[in-house]
């Protein structure tokens, strides 16, 4: 929003040079960007923030310089004897509004025998300086009250209006309208328009059409001011692709108030500059907003959140420079009286906001915060502290954590190929790319892997945890998951050489995951997923609860994404493992007696599950197994094909004695013997 230094002076007697000032603005909210000289004056440039649509005009700027320098405003006579005001609604001409939700309040002048031409200079440079362009004086003085005002107006030629009448209305399905861009538009039912007897003139609230606009031969003139819909506005300019610097206003709220202020200024800058006489009074049609509630504000509450020490005659005081009338102290709350043009304010903390701004927040005294994130908290929600732990465990590991969109393309959606899974399709997605939503994390973590790799990043060790969005009958279910995946080579090291990752790395951060949240009855079984290769397709098991599947990523699905390299990937519930965590830590003594290893080596099928080996030796040895892992997989000349070698190294302990080595002989030879009748393997010597 571009401001000139001298246009502001109209309206408040500003003592501050333009830096002095543009410092002020900033500490009081209003961030100045930068200065620039045009004309002789000085031209702020400020970032308006989207909930002050109230700043979008010079008088909106005013009201902060007055409240800040507690200089009173100087308003136009016009507008200050006609605020919240309302007119007949008995005129010339004949206005009316079909739907009043979306036009609440229309304000129509007729002016007769105007003279359209170039505009004086001050108000071409003033325009110009704020990035508009002069077209004629009475275009020019509409644009000229949007910008002083914040209120749009627009101008009709009157003579090129059928039937001399004016209705506010939806669009008709078969309409179209040629705006003054001279583009002709399809509209519908969900675009509100001006219209004449016959067919739309105007856009409402955006832009107006080329067979009423303002031309040289133009003698009568009606000038328009309206209340439109914010709601309505910005869906319109959205479906239309089309945006003005009125639709910028309106679809971020304008003071209702205004409407018939600002027609009577306009009107009588147009008498003046086009020697234009009005005819009539003005129409006004509709109703006078409500003057907006009154808030209350404890002044205790205020210092307890700002930290400081705001005397409550200081507090009444800064809101009535802001502009809030009768202000008044009663018992222990303060009761201000919201002015019409700050619709943003509904709530206490909403006027500590503004006390806090306009006494300085350089003022506010910086002090540690006493309330801090508190493990506690973490403990008692579980989910929460669940998902920390997570992130702990993993990054300890090496893997980095990502984030991806919840919206997915169909082509990603159709990797699941899960018949059992529904996705729900967006109704208005930005793109093709994001038509649905995620019923799963992995094919978005297929996506990243790819984009690294064509990085040249070789380590990819990545995790997400985000939610996923399925259909529950004819209901919406939101789940929380967490992905991982495996791709590239491990990082060189001075004693190993970098290698290639394989599903065993995978499967080892799995297994030191569910250790550390202390869950100990896991297992892997043979999956079905689509998405991975047969051999390497799994799920995995929570007791006797699936938890989620991982494997190896297929090479035509690889391919889809051209991916050279293998990858690995899993994804797991965090709902199962929240209920087969053990959160709870307790101390456990080390064992007062040694144990005896032995390793035990054989030939078995292929289709035979080390899992199911494990179980079985588990299930024989009792407590005296404490530790069962494999450390070799064979294949090769001395094992048959479709057999492979397995080697296990078993941990035998007792808790109450030192074992002797023939118990732990005689228990090895019931294991060997009970794995050769169960699953016919071959004891290797």
């Amino acid at each position: 929003m571009r401001i000139p230094y001298n246009w502001l002076k109209e309206f408040v007697d500003i003592r501050l040079s333009p830096e002095e000032l543009a410092k002020e603005l900033t500490m009081a909210g209003l961030e100045v960007l930068s200065i620039t000289k045009a004309e002789g004056d000085s031209v702020f440039e400020i970032e308006v923030t989207a909930n002050r649509p109230d700043c979008l005009s010079i008088l909106g700027i005013a009201r902060e310089v007055s409240a800040i320098t507690e200089k009173p405003i100087k308003l136009p006579k016009e507008v200050k004897t006609s605020y919240f005001k309302k007119a007949s609604s008995r005129g010339k001409i004949k206005i009316e509004i079909e739907d009043k939700r979306l036009c609440s309040r229309y304000v129509g002048r007729l002016i007769r025998d105007v003279k359209v031409g170039p505009s004086p200079k001050w108000v071409k440079e003033r325009l110009t300086m704020v990035g508009l362009r002069p077209i004629n004086n009475i275009v020019d003085i509409t644009n000229y009250l949007l910008i002083e005002l914040g209120q749009p107006l627009h101008a009709f030629d009157l003579d090129r209006l059928e039937g001399k009448r004016i209705l506010v209305r939806r669009a008709k399905k078969t309409e179209k309208i040629i705006t003054i861009d001279g583009i002709e538009r399809e509209i519908d039912q969900q675009i509100l328009v001006i219209a004449d007897r016959l067919k739309p003139i105007a856009i409402a609230g955006i832009m107006g059409g080329k067979d009423s606009e303002i031309t040289e031969g133009t003698k009568n003139i009606l000038l328009e001011s309206a209340y439109f819909d914010p709601y309505f506005i910005r869906q319109a300019s959205r479906r239309l692709g089309l945006a003005s610097d009125s639709s910028y206003r309106f679809e971020r709220g304008v003071d209702p108030a205004f409407v018939l202020a600002a027609s009577i200024r306009a009107t009588k800058l147009i008498e003046r500059l086009t020697k234009g006489r009005a005819y009539g009074k003005p129409i006004d049609i509709g109703e006078l907003p409500k003057r907006p509630e009154r808030v209350s504000l404890s002044f205790q509450k205020t210092n307890k959140v700002l930290g400081t020490d705001i005397p409550v005659a200081i507090q009444k005081k800064l809101l009535k420079c802001l502009g809030f009338s009768k202000v008044i102290k009663k018992k222990s709350l303060i009761i201000a009286n919201i002015p019409a043009h700050r619709r943003d304010i509904k709530y206490d903390v909403d006027l500590i906001e503004e006390i806090a701004r306009l006494y300085g927040y350089d003022r506010i005294p910086k002090l540690e915060p006493k309330l801090l994130i508190q493990k506690k908290y973490l403990l008692e929600n579980r989910y929460l502290f669940l998902e920390d732990q997570i992130r702990r465990l993993l990054t300890s590991q090496g893997l980095n954590e990502v984030l991806t969109f919840s919206p997915i393309s169909r082509q990603n959606l159709e990797l699941i190929q899960d018949p059992s899974i529904n996705g729900w399709r967006i109704k208005n997605p930005l793109s093709l790319q994001q038509e649905f939503l995620r019923v799963s994390l992995l094919p978005e973590c297929l996506e990243l892997l790819k984009f690294n790799l064509n990085q040249k990043n070789e380590d990819l060790r990545i995790f997400e945890i985000g939610r996923v969005y399925l259909k529950n009958g004819d209901g919406f279910l939101e789940k929380e998951k967490l992905s991982i995946g495996f791709c590239g080579t491990t990082q060189k090291h001075w004693k190993e050489k970098s290698r290639e990752y394989s599903f065993f790395d995978l499967k080892g951060v799995l297994e030191v995951l569910f250790r550390e949240l202390g869950i100990e009855e896991y297992s892997f079984a043979p999956g079905n997923l689509n998405l991975f290769k047969e051999h390497l397709n799994c799920e995995v098991f929570l007791k006797d609860v699936i938890c989620g599947k991982a494997g190896e990523v297929k090479k035509d699905v690889l391919n889809r994404f051209d991916i050279e390299r293998q990858v690995f990937l899993c994804e797991l519930d965090l709902e199962v493992i929240l209920k087969s965590a053990k959160l709870d830590r307790a101390f456990k003594g080390l064992p007062r007696f040694p144990s005896i290893r032995r390793d035990l080596a054989l030939v078995a099928d292929e289709n035979i599950l080390s899992s199911q080996i494990i179980e079985a030796i588990r299930g024989i040895g009792g407590e005296l197994v404490k530790a069962v892992d494999v450390f070799d997989l064979y294949y090769g000349e001395q094992i048959p094909l479709g057999k492979k070698g397995l080697a296990f190294s078993i941990e035998y302990r007792q808790d109450t004695k030192t074992l002797r080595d023939e118990e732990v002989t005689e228990l090895q030879a019931r294991i060997c013997e009970s794995l050769v009748k169960r699953f016919g393997v071959e004891i290797r010597k």
